[in-house]
């Protein structure tokens, strides 16, 4: 999966553009932005798409952007954008309806795209540095709704919670994305927007408590959010998860087991196919098959490669030979 990088540090002063809407969200251009020179000189944004959904972790001087009153609805981009600052970023004010929240490191917040809004950053000696996704709302229940006025602009915990399970799945996108083929854009979607919408359900007064079967579809999204992100720890074991998301053994079993599986063999299916697309990936071909098998979780060799064979039908080191093999019959 690739990503588009937006970057104005190489660029010369006399030929860096002057509209912050270069290095901020093209997704929301619609809104009017406002800003210093300075606050597009030396911005990076890296773009990447998720279908309809946007991450793009950005690192800017200083960040001041609004959304008038009088773009209105027919204007809408139908967005819901949250925004969680780094470790060490200057803080955010953001303002919308009746919220004005200074929201810096460890938290989020939410802002919806159609009400006036308006974001700055507030400390002049630090950069503004962190994540943010943009989530059509149709994708939210109920299809289209807003975040509601108490969320919006609001400081969100993003320690715990699924304000955390967010954050550390933006993150693991920017950092591995380049390790996922576009065909797996929309199972991260999916991921991005269960959470989206678990954090609107946990942290607003007024959403009632979802029903057992959307606690546990929520739930679920949850532990598989957090099995991509620790798939290469090779002490990822099903206590591990059911201790990280408060629950017990035998209740991640039985949700498992509705799907026809259990943690331990999904575990292994997700690192055979993070494996896999190593072995035929032809920039992978000098790492050797066993420390492809390390890199996926597999401590042992020889078990790596029993699995494998009965899940492909082929040793890696088959599965190798066919690549290379392959690439030598090339005219």
């Amino acid at each position: 999966m690739q990503s588009l990088v937006l970057d104005t540090e190489p660029v010369e002063p006399g030929q860096r553009s002057e509209r912050p809407s270069d290095v901020i969200s093209p997704a929301v251009s619609l809104r009017e932005r406002v800003s210093d020179q300075d606050a597009v000189r030396g911005g990076r944004q890296r773009w990447i798409a998720l279908e309809d959904i946007h991450v793009f972790p950005i690192s800017l001087p200083t960040l001041a952007a609004r959304r008038p009153p009088p773009l209105g609805h027919r204007t809408d981009p139908g967005l819901c954008l949250v925004v969680a600052p780094a470790a060490g970023s200057a803080r955010i004010e953001a303002v919308q309806g009746s919220g004005r929240h200074l929201v810096g490191p460890g938290e989020l917040y939410l802002v919806d795209s159609s009400r006036p809004y308006a974001l700055a950053s507030r400390d002049p000696e630090r950069r503004v540095v962190g994540l943010c996704a943009e989530i059509p709302r149709s994708r939210l229940a109920p299809a289209g709704a807003a975040p509601p006025e108490r969320l919006v602009a609001r400081a969100v915990a993003a320690t715990s919670g699924f304000g955390s399970l967010l954050r550390q799945f933006l993150e693991h996108i920017d950092r591995h994305h380049a390790s996922y083929r576009s065909g797996d854009a929309a199972r991260l979607a999916r991921t991005v927007t269960e959470l989206v919408a678990g954090l609107i359900a946990q942290a607003s007064d007024t959403t009632a408590e979802p029903g057992p079967a959307t606690a546990d579809r929520l739930l679920m999204r949850a532990i598989h959010a957090y099995i991509e992100q620790n798939l290469r720890d090779h002490g990822l074991t099903a206590a591990d998860i059911a201790h990280r998301h408060h629950i017990s053994v035998r209740h991640l079993q039985r949700l498992f087991q509705r799907r026809h599986t259990t943690p331990t063999a999904h575990i292994r299916r997700r690192r055979l196919e993070g494996a896999h697309r190593e072995l035929v990936d032809p920039l992978c071909r000098e790492l050797p098959v066993h420390v492809v098998a390390d890199r996926w979780g597999f401590t042992s060799h020889a078990h790596f490669t029993r699995v494998y064979a009965q899940h492909y039908g082929r040793t890696p080191t088959e599965t190798r030979t066919g690549l290379v093999d392959r690439s030598r019959r090339k005219p």
